[in-house]
């Protein structure tokens, strides 16, 4: 069957944000797995200024390289979520490689709406729901630097998990969430490989189908 695509590049000219749902505001907590010890990495609540690389809403322009005005820092609504996304690739928790930490933070004072993207509005702009879902990174990074320059006062994007199930969420956080992510309070912040997640961590790789590599 012929027709428009579902998931085009983005217009030349994108829809306002201005029905009821098109934002959304963070004010409960969310959960991020940082690396500690990889070529970029960066304090948990630093946006990673490089890029873009193969994540999926880096509003960076091509090619990679680093970006004083571009930045993004991923993070889930739990902490499954996050790890469903962070290890999605090889689907295998690796607690060795990269030293990676896992953070529970509130985001403090500051800008932080966020474009919903489980709303209308992705339909409204000429996308569909495969904005957050499509495998296509280069078409989801083109979204995210269209949505950037069209509302540059916004803190990023709120969209669905594509690895733990459409009620989970994710956000990526851009320039103007900054402040908020400077001024964030940390609830929770221990290294994956600490003895006392790895009962969560199995219980979330058995959910997930992952392979656990532990200590």
């Amino acid at each position: 069957m012929s027709g428009t695509p579902k998931f085009p590049g983005p217009p030349a000219a994108l829809p306002p944000v201005d029905q009821r749902g098109d934002l959304i505001e963070i004010s409960g907590p969310l959960w991020r797995i940082f690396p500690t010890t990889s070529v970029h990495a960066t304090a948990w609540n630093t946006l990673r200024r490089w890029g873009p690389v193969a994540a999926r809403f880096d509003p960076h322009p091509p090619p990679p390289a680093e970006h004083l005005d571009h930045g993004v820092l991923y993070a889930g609504g739990d902490a499954v979520t996050a790890l469903a996304e962070a290890f999605g690739t090889n689907r295998t928790v690796d607690v060795r490689a990269g030293s990676p930490w896992l953070v529970k933070f509130t985001l403090g004072a500051g800008p932080a709406q966020l474009v919903d993207l489980t709303s209308t509005w992705p339909t409204r702009a000429g996308a569909s729901q495969e904005i957050w879902t499509s495998p296509d990174r280069r078409r989801t990074q083109s979204w995210a630097r269209a949505i950037a320059a069209a509302f540059p006062d916004l803190g990023g994007l709120h969209y669905g998990s594509s690895m733990h199930g459409d009620r989970a969420f994710n956000v990526a956080l851009w320039e103007p969430a900054e402040a908020a992510l400077t001024a964030a309070t940390v609830h929770f912040a221990e290294p994956l490989a600490h003895p006392a997640l790895a009962a969560m961590i199995q219980d979330a790789c058995g959910r997930l189908g992952y392979h656990f590599l532990g200590q």
